[in-house]
């Protein structure tokens, strides 16, 4: 296939960054090359040297394969990140965007000034006042522009930054063709945990972190009562889980 365009991916995990080129033609995306730079075993872990190390293994990696990206993805790890969901108040003339700033603080433990965030509507309740359920993803301002800082200092600007399991999320929704009526689950299982996410169509309508480390994935979901949540029952249905 000819490629038309040229993206590269840069996920960070805990003790790995992952990077991933994809090529896209006239009707999809194609993966050409990939490599994980490996951290697990690094003994110096301030972020200077960690920095300086995934900075060499992005480098090499596009020297090594000729790649000159057109666009630039990044993904910072999940657990560095504070997902909700939240009923606001539908205000004419102001944007979505306004309106998750002013109640920022209501649904992330930390200062407004101190995070980035971005917010998608799930559902719109015009029977309640024009109340919307909106999703918010967060993260930490400094961390934000750590990562960006890694790329950016080689030379490559950042076309988006998302969290590693929503920009899984964006991929499928693109490229899966989901069904409207359908309701699907994600899991991405990395570092001792399991992201679980629950899809309608192309709406996000759950997205959870289990914790691994001590139990399997049906046994640590079956401890949130599952049967009473849509996540659970389709996790039962997909057989991810038993009762």
């Amino acid at each position: 296939m000819v490629s038309l365009q040229s993206s590269l991916s840069i996920l960070f995990k805990k003790d790995k960054v992952i990077l991933t080129h994809l090529g896209k033609g006239l009707t999809r995306y194609t993966l050409i090359d990939y490599e994980a730079i490996d951290l697990s075993r690094v003994e110096d872990r301030s972020d200077e040297h960690i920095d300086m190390l995934v900075q060499n293994g992005i480098s090499h990696f596009l020297e090594e394969h000729h790649i000159k990206p057109d666009s630039v993805l990044i993904g910072i790890p999940r657990k560095t990140a504070f997902f909700t969901f939240a009923e606001l108040p539908r205000v004419q003339g102001v944007s979505l965007e306004e309106i998750v700033s002013y109640e920022i603080e209501r649904h992330v433990p930390l200062p407004a000034d101190s995070v980035c965030f971005d917010a998608q509507v799930v559902e719109r309740h015009e029977s309640q006042n024009g109340m919307l359920k909106v999703a918010i993803i967060a993260a930490r301002r400094d961390l934000i522009l750590r990562y960006a800082g890694i790329v950016e200092q080689i030379g490559l600007a950042p076309s988006a930054i998302t969290v590693s399991t929503l920009g899984l999320v964006d991929f499928f929704t693109q490229f899966g063709e989901p069904r409207d009526d359908a309701t699907c689950a994600l899991v991405d299982c990395d570092d001792g945990s399991a992201d679980v996410v629950i899809l309608r169509g192309k709406e996000l309508m759950h997205c959870r972190t289990i914790d691994l480390r001590h139990e399997g994935l049906s046994s640590s979901w079956q401890r949130l009562s599952p049967k009473r949540t849509l996540l659970g029952e389709k996790l039962m249905e997909l057989g991810l889980i038993t009762e």
